[in-house]
């Protein structure tokens, strides 16, 4: 399995469009999460890119895995092949053991 890092420009303006699409692809995000498809996403304060690490075979998996979300159409995305990855863990709290 590969790891993608997807670089994303949102290419309308904030309008009633996008903004319908919002809860089917935060609900598409999470589920890509959930099946570890997605490591991680995050959008640049101003909404106008996006980034996201995608695990996929192949880029063509990738890119097909990113045209199946609902806000497909209003981006265009640069793949980024990764050799390597590192993210801070969430963690766990510390145990108490009063």
């Amino acid at each position: 399995m590969n790891q993608y890092l997807v670089e994303a420009e949102i290419k309308a303006t904030w309008g009633e469009d996008l903004a319908e699409l919002l809860p089917r692809q935060k609900v598409h995000l999470h589920q890509l999460m959930n099946d570890g498809t997605l490591t991680f996403y995050c959008i640049a304060q101003d909404q106008s890119k996006a980034w996201a690490s995608i695990q996929a075979a192949s880029e063509k998996e990738a890119l097909e895995l990113i045209e199946a979300m609902p806000m497909s159409n209003f981006i265009s995305v640069t793949l980024h092949e990764l050799a390597l990855s590192e993210l801070a863990g969430a963690g766990l709290p510390a145990i108490s053991l009063n």
